[in-house]
């Protein structure tokens, strides 16, 4: 669209505007394009509280010891924490749900949720609860997160 009177500098000028303006939009939505192809994908391969759960049920039977979790937790790269006795004015509420008596020997694990997002960090954190031989009897799985 011409304007009568305008220019030849002035209509070059509003081309370029425009122009620029299909390149920003241009480049903002190929940014929201891959920040969305990288959620997704984040979400599909992230690590969940089910996969944890179904991890341990598949390799760690009950009545495996002590040694067999720790080497398990190592081979995947996952602290561990001391035998403790379950204290309910130490630890929270998913083991006193779980059921567990205090006094109770667990074994601590904990690792970071590979979901990603901007605001929060997710973690798992993993309660191998142990007889008095410190042997599996049952474990108890919950996810936290902290969001800023």
């Amino acid at each position: 669209m011409t304007i009568a009177g305008e220019s030849e500098a002035s209509r070059r000028s509003r081309a370029q505007f425009r122009s620029m303006g299909f390149w920003f939009f241009g480049l903002v939505a190929l940014a929201l394009l891959a920040f969305g192809t990288c959620t997704a994908y984040w979400e599909l391969t992230a690590t969940r509280v089910g996969d944890v759960e179904s991890l341990i049920e598949k390799n760690l039977p009950r009545g495996s010891t002590t040694e067999e979790i720790v080497a398990f937790l190592d081979s995947r790269e996952i602290p561990s924490g001391e035998i403790k006795p379950f204290d309910p004015n130490v630890h929270c509420c998913e083991l006193q749900d779980a059921g567990v008596a205090t006094g109770t020997l667990t074994l601590s694990a904990f690792m970071e949720d590979t979901r990603h997002d901007l605001a929060c960090a997710f973690s798992i954190h993993i309660e191998f609860i142990l007889d008095a031989r410190g042997r599996l009897t049952d474990h108890v799985v919950w996810e936290t997160s902290a969001c800023l």
